[in-house]
């Protein structure tokens, strides 16, 4: 037997889940709560290579975690309303399939804001695509759009930043869908009054200098999170 032939004695585990730093750094994980995080990383083991798909049943989700039913199935929906899943039905009650996603947090790097414009980018949680992935996220980077004929990320909201300059009485970051109606019906939501809001609105139309909106094309309506500033 030579050396190459050798048989191996040892299997050395090296396959990971991964959490993005921006999960952390942006509040998700406050928001989602630490079990949620822990089944998340429980779909996300059972996640196919290959694949988006995953469906661990819940009992093997509480084996894995020693987290109770109801506790499971409230950490799926807090993990559905984040957008790290979304429950694929298959026309029966007890669906237990998920998409399985990631979320990219983009930052406005030319932005003068304390708070600069940011956008969420949403992709399959598929370590097969990865080169595929980054590939995307880098054309992003550079000119503020995706590439076209692609279904693996998606924007899937943005945040709009409006300072009204003449007389400072609204500074808002507002996360919304990037389409002009979406914007216009979050001014709405944020301004002081319908008075304000309806100046803004003008301005977001005319392009007026003395009040900016900065934002970036969206495709996916969403609503806004809890607790921005």
């Amino acid at each position: 037997m030579t050396k190459d032939e050798q048989q191996e004695l040892w299997s050395t585990e090296r396959k990971f889940v991964r959490v993005l730093f921006s999960m952390v750094d942006d509040g998700d994980l406050k928001k989602i709560g630490p079990s949620a995080l822990a089944v998340m990383t429980v779909v996300r083991r059972y996640t196919p290579i290959s694949g988006v798909h995953a469906f661990p049943a819940v009992k093997k989700i509480m084996d894995k975690t020693g987290l109770t039913a109801p506790t499971v199935r409230k950490a799926l929906g807090r993990l559905c309303e984040a957008g790290y899943l979304e429950h694929i039905p298959d026309g029966t009650t007890k669906s237990k399939k998920f998409k399985v996603n990631e979320r990219y947090v983009a930052t406005k790097l030319d932005a003068q804001e304390d708070n600069p414009p940011k956008a969420i980018l949403v992709a399959d949680y598929n370590i097969s695509k990865q080169k595929e992935i980054n590939k995307a996220l880098t054309q992003f980077e550079r000119t503020g759009t995706l590439p076209e004929n692609q279904q693996i990320i998606k924007i899937d909201s943005i945040n709009i930043q409006i300072n009204n300059l003449a007389d400072g009485s609204v500074v808002s970051n507002v996360w919304t869908s990037p389409d002009s109606t979406a914007i216009r019906e979050a001014i709405r939501h944020n301004a002081q009054n319908p008075k304000l809001a309806d100046t803004i609105i003008r301005a977001f139309d005319s392009r007026l200098s003395e009040i900016e909106v900065q934002a970036v094309s969206s495709v996916k309506d969403t609503k806004t999170p809890d607790g921005d500033d």
